[in-house]
C-alpha cells in the first residue's frame, strides 16, 4: 500500500489489486464460516455457543501484521452475516463480543507472552463474555449468570481448537501469502 497526493494535494492510499483481492477473498471465507456456524448450532439450549470459525481469519491476519485489515474484515463479516443470516439483535451481540474479543486478542498478541492458542482461547472467552454483558444489559435478569460457566468452558475448548488449527495453517501456508509486504 502506498500513498500519493491527489489533485487537492492531500495524500490518499492506493491499494494494490492483490491486496483488494486478498481482502475480498478473506471476507468471503469468513462469511462462509459464519454461514456454516449459522447452520450448525452446537448446543441449542445454551445461546452463544458456536465454533468461532470466522475468527480463524482474524487470527491469521493479526499474526501476519495485518491488524487494520483484520478489524475491517471482522466487522464487515459481522454486519453482512447479521443482515443475511440472523438479524439486528445478532449483529448487536456479535459486535459486542467481537469488540471485546478483538481488543483482548490484539493486546495479548502485542505483549507476545501468549501463544496463538492462548490468544485464540482468550479471544473466544472474551467474545462470549462480551455477548453475555450485552444480554444482561438488554434482558436485565441475573439468571443469565447461570450460563456463564458453559460459555467460558466452550470458549476455552473452541479457542484451543481454533488456535491449534490456525497454528497448523500458518505452518502450511506459503510464508508470504498474508504478509503486508507481499
Amino acid at each position: 500500500m502506498t500513498t500519493s497526493p491527489n489533485i487537492s494535494g492531500k495524500k490518499h492510499r492506493n491499494f494494490s489489486t492483490k491486496a483488494i483481492t486478498l481482502n475480498a477473498l478473506l471476507l468471503s471465507v469468513s462469511m462462509l464460516f459464519s454461514y456454516v456456524e449459522f447452520l450448525i448450532p452446537l448446543v441449542p439450549s445454551i445461546p452463544g455457543i458456536k465454533l468461532g470459525l470466522a475468527n480463524l481469519i482474524f487470527l491469521l491476519l493479526i499474526y501476519n501484521s495485518r491488524i487494520k485489515e483484520a478489524i475491517y474484515i471482522n466487522i464487515c463479516r459481522i454486519l453482512l452475516s447479521g443482515i443475511l443470516f440472523s438479524g439486528l439483535f445478532a449483529i448487536i451481540f456479535a459486535l459486542a463480543g467481537a469488540i471485546f474479543s478483538m481488543s483482548i486478542m490484539l493486546l495479548l498478541r502485542k505483549c507476545r507472552f501468549f501463544s496463538i492458542i492462548g490468544v485464540s482461547m482468550a479471544g473466544a472467552v472474551a467474545h462470549n463474555m462480551g455477548q453475555l454483558v450485552i444480554a444482561l444489559f438488554l434482558v436485565a435478569t441475573p439468571k443469565l449468570f447461570y450460563i456463564a460457566p458453559y460459555l467460558i468452558i466452550s470458549g476455552c475448548i473452541m479457542g484451543i481448537l481454533l488456535g491449534f488449527t490456525c497454528h497448523i495453517l500458518m505452518m502450511k501456508l506459503p510464508k508470504n501469502i498474508l504478509n503486508k509486504e507481499s
